[in-house]
């Protein structure tokens, strides 16, 4: 199910893309395909997360941004969807079929 989860997940991301839409939706459905997906993905030794009630989006994006650019591959979830569904599709964007996430960091806006 986990395989299935994240094709349904990246083509929903995909054409959510075109669109300009679908920032939760995508992982909102994978978790409907399978519940503990995020349980099975493979994430990077590297995870921030920044929290709090004002400013993470500005905080998050000049993480992101910093990290881009001393050459990291970096997963953001620069749509500001920072509930799980949002962060699921984050890292479906970013994951191979075997749950893999591919990057060297992920920056997350909680």
């Amino acid at each position: 199910m986990k395989t299935l989860a994240i094709i349904i997940g990246k083509l929903l991301a995909f054409a959510g893309s075109l669109v300009g839409k679908g920032s939760a939706t995508p992982g909102a459905i994978a978790l409907k395909i399978c519940p503990d997906l995020g349980e099975h993905l493979v994430l990077p030794k590297i995870k921030i997360a920044i929290t709090g009630s004002s400013g993470k989006g500005s905080t998050s994006a000049l993480v992101a941004g910093s990290l881009k650019k001393l050459g990291y591959r970096v997963a953001h979830n620069n749509e500001g969807s920072n509930m799980k569904a949002g962060i699921l599709t984050m890292l479906i964007k970013s994951c191979s079929l075997s749950g893999r996430v591919k990057v060297d960091v992920v920056v997350a806006e909680l």
